[in-house]
This record gives C-alpha cells, structure tokens and sequence, in this order.
C-alpha cells in the first residue's frame, strides 16, 4: 500500500512465482515501506483475523528485494519477520492506542472474524468512499447497510 513497484522488481517477483495484486483480499503479502492505515492496511488486518485464510504477512518492499535477490534454485522468499513495517508506526501505535504486534498476535488466534455477525452502518459523512468501507467491513466479516435513498426535496 503506499508503494509503486519499480518494473524490475515486479518482473522479478513475477519470474519467481509471486503475483502483484491491487485488493488485500488477494494478497498474503503487504508491502508498505510506511505505516499508513490506508483503507488497504485496515481491510488487511481484517483479514488476519478471519479463520481459514490464509497467513498473511505487512513487510517492507526490502523483503520484495531480498526476497528476488535469492539465487533461482533456491525457493523459499525472505524471512518476514526480518522486514517488518517500522516507519509511522510509533505515531500511529500512540495516536490509534494499540500495539500492532499484539493486535496481528491477537488476530491470528481467533476463530472468526474480529467483527463477525455485526451490521454496520455508514453515515453520509463518512469520508470513506463506500465501496472501501465495504471492503474493510466485510474483510472484518461485518456486513455494512447501503446508505437509504435521500428524501426527495
């Protein structure tokens, strides 16, 4: 999220076997060189928390490098613990009030969705444009109500 890919690398990913994505729901790697809670990054962390998923991981785009740098015998990609998303992720740990690393640890031990049978409600105001609050609401296994029809003036 956040990161355009530089041909080479998304020629390489793709030779090894990866594909590059634009929809969380997708992906098992995010990659994100800064901690931005993007509405990507929010539908992501939903789907950490859905059981039958499968593992997904936030890592930088070193982790992408390191990762196709491998010699081409060798299969296995970077170890994503080595490559975690540092940057903003202090001031958004403080301003949101959470611990990421205990909130992915947290997700991953569910056994549904973190707001799994909840209904949501999107008021007009919501900046948000509704077919990504749709996204991060459902990757949450909530289900989000379209906005009723204005009253004719």
């Amino acid at each position: 999220t956040g990161v355009a890919l530089l041909p080479w690398l998304e020629q390489a990913l793709v030779k090894r076997g990866g594909a590059v994505v634009t929809h969380p729901e997708e992906c098992t790697h995010l990659v994100a060189d800064k901690f931005i809670p993007t509405w990507k990054l929010l539908c992501f962390l939903g789907l950490v928390a859905r059981p039958g998923e499968p593992e997904r991981h936030l890592v930088t785009t070193e982790w992408l490098v390191k990762s196709v740098e491998r010699p081409p015998e060798d299969k296995r990609w970077a170890k994503e613990k080595d490559f975690p998303v540092k940057d903003g992720l202090a001031a958004a740990e403080k301003k949101f009030r959470f611990r990421l690393a205990d909130t992915l640890a947290k997700a991953r031990k569910r056994t549904r969705g973190v707001l799994e049978g909840v209904v949501v409600h999107r008021t007009e105001s919501f900046e948000l444009p509704e077919d990504e609050c749709r996204a991060v609401v459902e990757a949450a296994g909530a289900t989000l109500l379209p906005l009723p029809p204005k009253p004719p003036s």
